[in-house]
This record gives structure tokens, sequence and C-alpha cells, in this order.
């Protein structure tokens, strides 16, 4: 049987559109954006289209994808007061409604205005409702994300006897405000970038301003902003994109999944980069003497923690000469093997 011929099974293809007007600026129609938006988002399920009218007067246009809003806040904060109360008095139904939107109804959300198919269809996959008004060139976004996300907890790699019991999550803003608890100061930054044609992920690179190297700083913003991936799905794709010595069988970066490491590193004048969907983070540059550390090494004295830290070096010598030394010696000199 011939399943793509004639007798066979058709197959759905997208309707074709091109990357004309998916680029191009939105339209005072709302029904011409609607027709626009259904063909971006052809075959997905989850993007929901609610159209509604204001007393009789004026239309909207709800586009958000289903399950990474809070239905709730947009319904208490938004649609109920312009469904039973209407515009403010004074107020145009066409110039001001976006203006209106963003400074009464939505004063406790973050929004934007875009104008941009393209950007508008990316917030909207990020968790963001966007608004369309008739005769408006200018669609609102808001950002009402929710969705399930994984609690802090206690890192189960890491594990301290004294210090901090919480662990970095795969949402990049819990991470970014553990990082903010701890350093109460404008001096640490944060510069956002996307990474990945197709996941558009966020990839944060924190650092103390006045602290770290500006050489370091300059070349670890220039490795991430030259990654060209078409996704992202976790930090090791950044870890082997930004490395300098691809076979070096030692790590080059620091990966850990505690704040407190990472603000200790910050303190050390180094980086860190977080990336949206993973606990782990990256913290450059990372010297061989690094992997031999361990988080209590912060919180203990100084005689006790470097007492520690000898033992760990001479162990760690001792692991990789003595199996050498057995082996030279029972196969090339067992004389020098006593019998028993």
């Amino acid at each position: 049987m011939d399943l793509f011929g004639k007798r066979g099974l058709k197959l759905n293809t997208a309707p074709k559109l091109s990357s004309e007007n998916v680029s191009q600026n939105i339209s005072s129609d709302i029904m011409e954006n609607e027709k626009i938006l259904k063909h971006v988002f052809h075959l997905c399920s989850d993007i929901i289209f609610r159209e509604m009218t204001i007393h009789g007067q004026t239309k909207l246009l709800l586009v958000y994808a289903e399950g990474m809003i809070d239905a709730n806040l947009i319904t208490s904060n938004v649609l109920k007061p312009l469904m039973y109360s209407g515009l403010p008095q004074g107020l145009g139904a066409i110039d001001s409604l976006a203006q209106m939107c963003e400074q009464e109804l939505f004063s406790i959300l973050q929004t934007k205005k875009l104008s941009n198919f393209e950007d508008i269809a990316e917030q909207v996959l990020k968790g963001s409702v966007a608004f369309f008004a008739n005769g408006e060139t200018v669609a609102l976004l808001a950002k009402a994300e929710k969705f399930e996300t994984r609690s802090i907890e206690e890192s189960g790699n890491e594990p301290t006897i004294r210090g901090p019991r919480e662990s970095f999550t795969e949402k990049l803003q819990t991470n970014i405000t553990m990082l903010r608890r701890i350093f109460a100061t404008p001096k640490l930054k944060m510069e956002t970038f996307k990474i990945g044609k197709l996941t558009k992920t966020d990839v944060v690179v924190t650092y103390i301003d006045g602290i770290v190297s500006e050489s370091v700083l300059n070349e670890v913003r220039k490795s991430v902003e030259q990654i060209q991936l078409d996704g992202i799905l976790e930090s090791g794709y950044i870890e082997e994109s930004i490395e300098t010595s691809r076979y070096s069988p030692f790590p080059q970066m620091l990966n850990t999944e505690r704040p407190d490491v990472v603000a200790a590193g910050l303190l050390e004048g180094r980086a860190a980069i977080l990336t949206n969907g993973t606990p782990f983070a990256l913290v450059v540059p990372m010297t061989f003497w690094s992997g031999l550390q361990a988080p209590d090494d912060y919180y203990e004295r100084f005689i006790f923690v470097s007492l520690n830290r000898w033992v760990r070096y001479v162990l760690a010598l001792f692991s990789v000469l003595f199996p050498s030394i057995y082996v030279a010696l029972t196969n090339f000199h067992p004389e020098m093997v006593p019998p028993n």
C-alpha cells in the first residue's frame, strides 16, 4: 500500500507563510493579526486565542499558552474589570486602551508593548499574555507565567555539614533571586543573553563589579555571544562550547548547584553563568585546586580547613602515584616485592 500516494494517508502540512509576514509589524485590524498569529502557531494546540468584546464596542484578542500562565490572575485582575466595569470614562476605545491596561489593570504585572509578530510569539511562548485591541498597532504583553517547578531543596551532589542547605532549581529567576539575597548591593551585575536559534534559552552572566577581572569578563562575554547552536538544554552545552582546550581531561569550569559556592567564586573575582532550565551554574575560571575544595571549607576555621586541604592533596597524590608504582614493581621488578 502506498502510504504517501493518492490512496494513502494525507500528511498535514503547515500553510506557507513567508518570513516577511512573521517579522512584520501588527496592523490595526484585529482580524488580520489573528490570522497571521494562527499561521505562526499552526498545529500548536496549546496556544489559546480568546476573543471578547467590551460593552459591545471594543474588540479584544487574548493570545496565551495554556498551562504556562496564571489564569486566575488574568481573570481577576484583567478580564473581570474589563467585562463588568468597561473602559474608564474619558478614555477612547482605541487610542488609549493599551496605556489604560498598562497603568490601571496591569499595575501588579510586568508589562511591555511590542509591535512585531516574531517578538510577540516569543514572549507568548515564555508565559506572557498578548492583548490585541481593534484599531491599535501595538500589542500589550503581560508577564503572568505560572507552571510547575521544583521547590528549593538540599543539594544531593554537594552535601555539607555546616552552611546553607538550599540549592539552585531549574527556574532561572529563582536562582537569580537566591544570589540577590546573598548580595544586597547593586554591584552584583546580571547580563542576559539569548542562546539557541530554536530554544532561545535565557543565559545570565553574573559578576561583582569592581572585583571581577575585566579581561576575564570580556572573555566570558565574547565566548557566550559566539555560541551558535540550535538549542541549549543544559549548562553542559555552554561548557563544551566555550572551553578553550576541548581535549583536556581536566574540567575547565566549576559546575555547582549551590548558591553559596557561586557567591564565594564571585567574591574571589570570578564570573558565573546561569542557564534557564538547569540547576547547575558554571563558575569561571577554574583552577586545578578548585576541584579539591569542599563547600564546608568556607565555614570552618582556617587552621582546620588548611589541614583538611593538605590531607586531600596528599591523598590525591597517593591515588595517582601508588597504583602506577605497584604495577611497575609487580611487572618489572618483582624481586622488590616481599614474598609474603
